[in-house]
C-alpha cells in the first residue's frame, strides 16, 4: 500500500514503473464536497472516538484469496485480456489511436495477471459464481493499477481512466 499526493510532492517521488506495477489497485480520491468535508471536520477534529469492527481475521483473508485462486476462467476471458493489455502498447499494431498519441510504456505480463485476479475476486468470489463470466473487462480493467499504461501527454489533461476507456470502446465495437 503506498499513498501519493500529486500536489505537494517535496520529498516524494514518483515510483518507477517496475514498482508501479506490483500494485494492485489503484484509487484515486478526489477533493471532498463541502458535506463530506463537514462530516470530515466532525469525526477528526473532536473528542468523540469512532469504534472500528474487524469484520475478517488474517486467516479468513487467506481463506478467501485460497478460494480465489481456484475459480475457473474460460480461455476466452483469458484471450480478452490478453487483447486489452497487448493493445496498450504503442508500437504493436492493435494499438488504438490514443494509444499511439498518449501512451509511453504499455501494461505488462503482471498487469494481466492483475486483470484476471480482480475478474476471478469481483465476477465471482462476491457473486458467489464459480466463473468469472465472458465480460470482466469493462470494471477489471478500470480497478487494477497494473494494468494502466503510462502516459506521455499528462499535460494535455489526458488521464490513465480516459486511455482505458477508450481501449474498453475499441473492444466492445471489435
Amino acid at each position: 500500500m503506498a499513498t501519493q499526493n500529486p500536489i505537494d510532492m517535496e520529498g516524494t517521488y514518483p515510483l518507477p514503473e517496475a514498482q508501479v506495477d506490483r500494485f494492485l489497485f489503484k484509487l484515486t480520491v478526489g477533493f471532498p464536497s463541502s458535506d463530506e468535508l463537514v462530516s470530515i471536520l466532525e469525526r477528526t477534529t473532536t473528542s468523540t472516538r469512532l469504534e472500528v469492527e474487524m469484520v475478517a481475521d488474517g486467516a479468513a483473508i487467506l481463506e478467501m484469496r485460497r478460494l480465489s485462486q481456484e475459480v475457473l476462467m474460460a480461455t476466452a476471458v483469458a484471450q480478452a485480456i490478453a487483447s486489452l493489455v497487448v493493445a496498450t502498447h504503442p508500437n504493436r499494431p492493435e494499438a488504438p489511436q490514443c494509444v499511439r498519441s498518449y501512451v509511453r510504456y504499455g501494461s505488462s505480463p503482471r498487469g494481466a495477471q492483475a486483470m484476471a485476479r480482480a475478474a476471478r475476486v469481483r465476477r465471482c468470489a462476491m457473486a458467489a459464481s464459480t466463473s468469472p463470466g465472458r465480460r470482466p473487462r469493462r470494471g477489471c480493467a478500470r480497478d487494477p493499477a497494473s494494468p494502466h499504461p503510462e502516459l506521455r501527454a499528462e499535460a494535455e489533461g489526458v488521464t490513465q481512466d480516459a486511455v482505458v476507456e477508450d481501449l474498453l470502446a475499441g473492444a466492445k465495437r471489435g
